[in-house]
């Protein structure tokens, strides 16, 4: 190659530790010459991956790049390419690497059936549009690369509602009769497929105590992302070193509104995230980030080439395809015997025993809490807050992804998402949420049966302890 100059960058390594996520080892090239191309190469590696006949779980990665005064410019991922550098475990286990229409980031994710651990050196070439601009100075930048561990939902149809009528009093779906009452369970099938909420025999319904249920009104359009279609959805909460990490990259302004620790009793109730000299970080990086607003939730889906969640997504996120069981929660059964996972006394998720996530199968998830796919903690840490069916707001959700960039004050800014909680709703909470040590629970809460949708249309509630999020990103 002539006339070529490359810069390289080097960065510090953002390290996320769910199950122990990393990359590390990034370095940017940046050639100058006509035709200009850039890419990024990085190890990155975590534990307990898997690919087996059902599902897979993938890390999300996005590129950004951090100017010293101006804000953070979300790099798009070129769409081939690709390159697997070396694997660092000799497994003969290779990644897969898939890039979504828009380029806003990348899943990786191991090719073949496979449990254990991965580590991959991988090169990912970067859209050159940035580098087309004359104005642009590559060493007035540094790069930040950031992963999130998600979990893949294969398309198909799965069912709403529960056996156990008692939970039609908490706002559970059901198939009407053809006078409201609780007709059997309903199916969803279709994905573009319009859903009537009625009375009528057949229709979709639920029978409201309050407005936190939802309005009974409908339909649920063709476009609102429904759980037929496949999709990636976080394995984890979103955690405070993740939260931390995102406060980092953000500007003074945006930073500002977007700070979650400054009310009472954040940090004797969990919280742990601090500001030091002009940087945040978190004293329990892996503990899951509490006092999350919807506005809060939202800056960093939109930051991370995310999404927020429905509440049909969340049902299918549980169960699967499976037949709801009586009073079921996400790992399949009413009772609570088996489960090993618990919030610690110190505040952090714990397992009971010597059980670690490398051991978790089918057999064994209601050990661990897990779901039908095994994602972890739908119920029994934080509330989840879901785009709801229960108010025109949520029903009107088409399903758009973040873009990256965030308003000038820290706002996501994607048209059709809900806005805050001085707004007009249109999302809720499901799962359940923990408080605190030596709080008086009881069976609806923090371990939630799926459809339990006591608060499923309360678009309330600011900074909690008891409040947190995940995201998703629809499947191409």
């Amino acid at each position: 190659m002539h006339n070529l100059i490359l810069f390289l960058i080097l960065c510090l390594p953002i390290t996320f530790q769910a199950s122990n996520l990393k990359i590390e080892a990034v370095e940017w090239h940046h050639e100058t010459n006509p035709g200009k191309k850039a890419h990024v190469r990085m190890t990155i590696s975590w534990d307990n991956a898997w690919h087996n006949d059902r599902n897979h779980d993938a890390a999300w990665v996005v590129i950004k790049l951090k100017h010293q005064e101006r804000r953070t410019q979300h790099l798009k991922i070129a769409s081939g390419g690709h390159r697997l550098l070396a694997n660092q475990l000799n497994n003969n286990v290779s990644p897969k690497i898939s890039v979504p229409a828009d380029g806003a980031g990348f899943f990786i994710h191991p090719s073949k059936n496979y449990h254990g651990h991965v580590s991959w050196t991988i090169q990912i070439e970067l859209d050159s549009a940035i580098l087309n601009d004359n104005r642009f100075r590559p060493w007035e930048y540094r790069i930040r690369t950031h992963g999130v561990e998600m979990v893949y939902i294969p398309a198909g149809g799965f069912t709403l509602g529960d056996p156990d009528t008692v939970l039609i009093k908490k706002g559970a779906l059901f198939a009407s009769d053809g006078d409201g009452k609780f007709g059997g369970l309903f199916k969803i099938e279709n994905e573009r497929s319009e859903i009537n909420i009625s009375t009528a025999k057949g229709d979709l319904f639920y029978q409201p105590i309050d407005a936190y249920m939802g309005d009974q009104k409908g339909p649920i359009p063709a476009e609102f992302p429904k759980g037929v279609q496949a999709f990636y959805i976080m394995k984890y909460e979103l955690r405070q070193g993740q939260y931390a990490d995102f406060l980092n990259a953000l500007t003074n302004s945006q930073s500002q509104l977007r700070a979650n620790f400054g009310g009472k009793n954040y940090y004797q109730l969990r919280g742990t995230i601090t500001l030091g000299t002009d940087q945040y970080q978190a004293a329990k990086p892996d503990r899951p980030c509490n006092f999350l607003s919807w506005d809060d939730a939202m800056a960093y889906a939109d930051w991370a080439g995310l999404r927020p969640l429905t509440e049909l997504e969340f049902t299918k996120a549980c169960r699967g395809p499976l037949a709801p069981a009586f009073h079921e929660r996400p790992w399949g059964a009413a009772s609570k015997d088996q489960l090993a996972r618990h919030v610690s006394a110190n505040g952090d998720l714990a397992m009971t025993g010597n059980w670690n996530e490398s051991q978790m199968s089918d057999s064994n998830r209601a050990v661990f809490g897990a779901s039908y796919y095994w994602v972890m903690d739908l119920a029994g840490s934080l509330w989840e807050r879901v785009v709801t069916i229960g108010d025109d707001t949520g029903r009107k959700f088409t399903g758009q992804h973040g873009d990256g960039r965030l308003t000038g004050f820290g706002f996501a800014n994607v048209e059709g998402w809900p806005q805050g909680v001085e707004e007009e709703g249109g999302y809720g909470f499901r799962g359940g949420g923990y408080y605190e040590q030596g709080r008086h629970y009881h069976d609806l809460n923090p371990h939630a049966p799926v459809a339990q949708r006591r608060y499923g249309s309360w678009s309330g509630g600011n900074r909690a302890e008891a409040y947190g999020s995940r995201f998703v990103r629809t499947a191409e």
